[in-house]
């Protein structure tokens, strides 16, 4: 007779980070990667839009004595920063987990290692 393991109705399965089950499932390590890499490059360039708005705003300060708000310059480099860490995040938790995963395996593995008695006649 084959007996099969009844799960509850109520639980749910996590997925990673705002992706749920059902899209962790179906993402590849390469997906995660490319998540990463396009998430850093938006971070990347919306930092560089933040750093010229900042010299924008001195070069004002230093030729007019007070600078103009840049408002829509501000909000573009902030939003982009934070496409980018929204694209990133799925994909950093994925390899940071599979990091800290092998990380614990080999520490617990020497650890072992070391408590091993050789017995000999």
């Amino acid at each position: 007779m084959v007996s099969k393991q009844s799960r509850s109705t109520n639980e749910v399965k996590k997925g990673i980070g705002l992706f749920t089950y059902e899209q962790a499932k179906n993402t590849t390590p390469f997906q995660y990667l490319a998540q990463v890499v396009v998430g850093i490059v938006f971070f990347l360039a919306g930092g560089l839009l933040v750093y010229h708005v900042t010299i924008v705003r001195g070069e004002e300060i230093r030729a007019f004595g007070s600078p103009e708000m840049h408002l829509w310059d501000w909000s573009t480099s902030l939003a982009m920063m934070i496409i980018g860490v929204f694209m990133a995040h799925a994909g950093i938790i994925f390899y940071a987990r599979r990091i800290i995963k092998e990380i614990t395996i080999s520490f617990a593995a020497r650890k072992s290692a070391g408590r091993r008695k050789v017995y000999r006649d």
